[in-house]
């Protein structure tokens, strides 16, 4: 009996048993970093996966219509910028913010309402000639507060299309000669002339 309490002792202490589930730890551990390394490199594609449609998307649904809001807003100021050029280059015109709008002026007398927000360029001019072919345009309409019926016509041009330039400066110039008073330029030139002839004069014995 003692030695076989001893034997069960003895055999106790040094049975292999107690290192054989450290080995199954190991065996246990390896396939588990096997799926940790399983699982995480499918987590990281899916995170690839999931972040690379998100940049695109990104780029397509927010970069590509901003810069093409960028484009049609350039576009409606650089008509405007154009055209307040052209109106400004006509003798004695000026430029004025009378009511925080911007407005062309010679002698003090307007003859351009001109302005854009981004969703639209407003042009307001004076064709006592062709006001009637300009009101069959879509965007255009008679100007308000009985202007309109002396020949003003108000213009509201939509972003996204081709700007009709040359015709818009075609309705500033005729609108600088319905507004302009027609003896300061007349005036100005003939006494430039008749200067030039009293000159023509003296130098002649």
């Amino acid at each position: 009996m003692g030695r076989t309490g001893s034997s069960a002792d003895a055999g106790d202490g040094i049975a292999p048993s107690p290192t054989l589930p450290r080995k199954r730890g190991r065996e246990e551990n390896v396939p588990a970093r096997k799926r940790g390394r399983e699982e995480n490199v499918p987590a990281r594609k899916r995170g690839r996966e999931e972040n690379v449609p998100a940049r695109k998307q990104g780029r397509e649904e927010k970069n590509v219509p901003a810069r093409r809001r960028g484009r049609a807003e350039s576009d409606l100021a650089l008509a405007v910028q154009a055209l307040r050029k052209f109106a400004l280059s006509h003798p004695q015109a000026a430029e004025d913010f009378p009511w925080g709008e911007r407005t062309i002026k010679v002698r003090g007398k307007i003859f351009v309402f001109l302005s854009e927000d981004g969703e639209r360029l407003y042009l307001t001019v004076k064709l006592p000639q062709s006001s009637d072919a300009a009101l069959g345009l879509p965007f255009t309409s008679p100007t308000r507060y009985r202007l309109g019926r002396s020949g003003w016509v108000s213009a509201r041009f939509p972003k996204g299309s081709a700007i009709p330039l040359e015709m818009f400066q075609d309705w500033i110039e005729e609108s600088y000669r319905a507004v302009a008073p027609h003896p300061a330029l007349p005036r100005k030139r003939g006494r430039e002339t008749t200067a030039s002839a009293r000159k023509r004069g003296r130098e002649k014995p």
